[in-house]
């Protein structure tokens, strides 16, 4: 927390390159340092489009990495009918109960919203006759925990 403090940056001003590795978007936090504000207004003139040319000019894949990626979404995203993203962002990934917590209020959210269809846990007695009408829907789930979409994704798969 000291290297957003002006006074601190004094001590960095001669260290030619520092790297930084954070689970959090700090870049708002650079602005708020009066020695930083000039340079970061000359780089930047819209605030709000920073991330936009960061993740445009630093984050740009490599033709190969490109590649996987053109080809991951023409598998499972071109043909849904709805794209449905879920990014969870619990930095304490040790807890079994923090998950099942956080996985409860995740599943409640999209159930009551209707983003994604509820798990019917017993067989239907009756299964309608005809083809039933099918929405595909891709979803995305980010996180630093890979349980919460094994947990997702196993309920779907059973049910």
């Amino acid at each position: 927390m000291l290297f957003f403090c002006d006074e601190h940056q004094i001590v960095l001003q001669e260290v030619p390159w520092l790297i930084m590795k954070s689970n959090n978007y700090f870049i708002p936090s650079l602005f708020l340092i009066p020695s930083f504000v000039q340079e970061l207004n000359d780089l930047f003139p819209e605030k709000g489009a920073v991330f936009h040319y960061l993740g445009r000019y630093l984050f740009h894949p490599t033709n190969s990495v490109w590649g996987l990626i053109t080809r991951y979404y023409i598998t499972y995203l071109a043909k849904a009918d709805e794209k449905i993203g879920i990014q969870i962002r619990v930095l304490e990934t040790d807890s079994s109960l923090l998950i099942k917590h956080v996985l409860d209020q995740i599943l409640a959210c999209v159930w009551k919203e209707n983003l994604l269809p509820k798990i019917e846990e017993q067989e239907p007695e009756n299964i309608p006759s005809g083809k039933p009408i099918k929405r595909t829907k891709a979803v995305l789930i980010t996180s630093l925990s890979s349980g919460y979409f094994e947990a997702i994704r196993d309920m779907y798969w059973e049910h």
